[in-house]
């Protein structure tokens, strides 16, 4: 059983609160509403600014903004991405984004059909997938003998924060 206290509590409540902004935001930057949910943003916004600063006033806690990159992340998977799902923003101005990846897992003990579904960052989403730069970069490593096996990065929510080549550990797109 984990050791419950003060800050156990507060971390989780500050994942919740963080993630509340995340649903009524209308980028994945979290700087606007979605149309219609300006007032439940502006309380999900206050309530998780108001968790953060209660976080830093307890003793030997990390500011976010100190925290290494290697220490946000949740999860490491390697494999390949085997399918991708794509949505409409419901705004002003509808464009597709990537909703979600099917990645298929590689390495010791796993079989071939081991695969999770992640979320992907929205920018990483849109600059990186569902531009096609991930296909011309994965085309060139295969044409070049490289491996097209991916590393990436999933943060505690289980969205695709940053991929990586899994042979040279070149970032993909961060």
């Amino acid at each position: 059983m984990n050791h419950i206290n003060k800050r156990t509590v507060l971390e989780e409540m500050k994942k919740m609160a963080w993630h509340n902004v995340l649903c009524c935001s209308a980028n994945y930057a979290m700087t606007e509403p979605k149309d219609g949910m300006r007032e439940d943003w502006e309380e999900y916004l206050a309530k998780a600014k108001i968790i953060d600063l209660m976080l830093d006033e307890l003793p030997g806690h990390q500011k976010y903004d100190e925290v290494t990159k290697s220490q946000r992340f949740f999860r490491k998977y390697v494999g390949h991405i085997s399918a991708t799902s794509c949505r409409m923003t419901k705004t002003e101005n509808p464009h597709q984004y990537v909703d979600t990846i099917e990645f298929s897992l590689k390495g010791f003990g796993i079989s071939d059909s081991d695969t999770r579904l992640l979320r992907i960052n929205h920018q990483l989403g849109i600059d990186y997938i569902l531009s096609g730069q991930y296909d011309i970069d994965r085309h060139e490593r295969y044409d070049e003998g490289k491996t097209c096996t991916l590393q990436v990065m999933v943060d505690s929510l289980g969205y695709i924060q940053e991929m990586r080549w899994a042979d040279d550990g070149e970032i993909c797109h961060a």
